[in-house]
């Protein structure tokens, strides 16, 4: 088996056993124990006198599991009685993947609430910078972003920066208000026309 593991691919565990006594080990209980719940497994074999035999275990492991080294013991029992403990140490990495960005919208007369859910799909604690692409006219109007960034081919986003623990979530929340621009035309238009109203003729003769 390897012994660095990365938590995101299953992984295969092979055990040769090689009877070299003339006892029949029928009812051989092969047990993994770990603190590492989803490691943990059991198979029964009958292994004949002098008989070999191949055991396979596949296992797979928490995405979010902390990286670190831990022992895992196969542990091989018969009748109740605990025949032979084989230790073997592995060590899980360390990922830090993008965060994930789910981006839903809810639209009321001009007014656009967009909410960012974030998550952390590593197994360590993390800060990054969560970008939204935005078009230059919703980067004017947009509110309650921290930062408004562009990149080096003129793409605008709106940009956060959190930091989350392994399979944490937050939720971010940007508004585009159109209203504004459209009361200030408005306003305009009547003052427009209250001034076409009121204004002084001037005769020329």
């Amino acid at each position: 088996m390897d012994d660095k593991i990365s938590p995101t691919e299953s992984f295969g565990v092979t055990l040769f056993l090689d009877n070299k006594n003339p006892l029949d080990l029928k009812g051989l209980t092969i047990r993994i124990q770990s603190d590492i719940p989803e490691f943990e497994q059991a198979v029964t074999v009958d292994l004949p006198p002098l008989g070999k035999k191949t055991v396979d275990f596949s296992v797979v492991p928490n995405k979010h599991q902390q990286p670190k080294k831990y022992t895992l013991f196969f542990v091989f029992e018969r009748d109740g009685q605990t025949v032979k403990i084989i230790e073997r140490e592995i060590e899980i990495l360390p990922l830090q993947p993008p965060f994930t960005v789910e981006v839903s919208s809810n639209t009321v007369f001009l007014k656009t609430v967009y909410a960012v859910a974030v998550t952390n799909p590593g197994n360590v604690k993390n800060t990054q910078d969560i970008l939204v692409p935005v078009s230059l006219l919703d980067s004017l109007m947009a509110t309650g972003n921290e930062d408004v960034q562009k990149d080096e081919e003129g793409q605008r986003y709106v940009v956060w920066k959190r930091t989350l623990s392994p399979a944490e979530s937050v939720t971010v929340e940007y508004v585009t208000n159109y209203r504004l621009v459209l009361y200030a035309l408005l306003l305009i238009l009547l003052f427009a026309g209250f001034y076409l109203s009121v204004r002084s003729p001037i005769a020329v003769t």
